[in-house]
């Protein structure tokens, strides 16, 4: 089984606040698995430090949901 995760973040999206906004998306094959879209709470500095939030939640996602489908005994494709 195929797992593909794609991430974004817009640095200082909100312009009165300055917060940044993250998107996450996991697909199992083609399957949306995990999706989320949110505001973050605290205001990141830089493009790299809200780009770097958001990869952290993206791979602790991955891999809760890697480890769900290998307990049920799904072999992952590695890639």
């Amino acid at each position: 089984m195929e797992i593909t995760a794609f991430v974004s973040s817009d640095h200082a999206h909100d312009k009165m606040t300055r917060k940044s906004i993250n998107g996450l998306l996991i697909l199992v094959r083609s399957t949306t698995e995990y999706f989320l879209s949110k505001h973050k709470g605290a205001i990141a500095t830089s493009t790299y430090g809200a780009e770097f939030c958001a990869m952290k939640t993206v791979v602790e996602e991955f891999q809760s949901i890697r480890y769900m489908l290998c307990c049920l005994g799904v072999k992952i494709i590695h890639g």
